[in-house]
């Protein structure tokens, strides 16, 4: 904040009055500053978040893909490639 003292004559008695109150102009400068600073953050953050949840869907594709191939693979799939052989789980007597 800014203080600005003035020089003041009320009833015959000189006194110097302290306003601590930005004016109008310096209000309109910290406006204008912090809406070019909102500005800059968003043009470098929304490039950023877009590239970020690509990444993700990407990364969430090929996780459905590579389990719909491994899930063909698993012991007792289709694609097993045994014969004649039953895996015993934990659960079995």
């Amino acid at each position: 904040m800014f203080t600005v003292a003035t020089i003041r004559t009320h009833a015959g008695r000189t006194y110097a009055a302290i306003q601590r109150q930005p004016g109008w102009l310096t209000r309109l400068a910290a406006g204008a500053i912090v809406l070019t600073l909102v500005a800059v953050a968003l043009i470098i953050l929304i490039p950023v978040i877009v590239i970020i949840l690509a990444l993700l869907a990407l990364n969430f594709v090929a996780r459905t893909i590579r389990g719909l191939f491994t899930g063909a693979t698993a012991p007792n799939g289709p694609l097993d490639g045994r014969k004649n052989v039953r895996v015993r789980t934990s659960t079995d007597p």
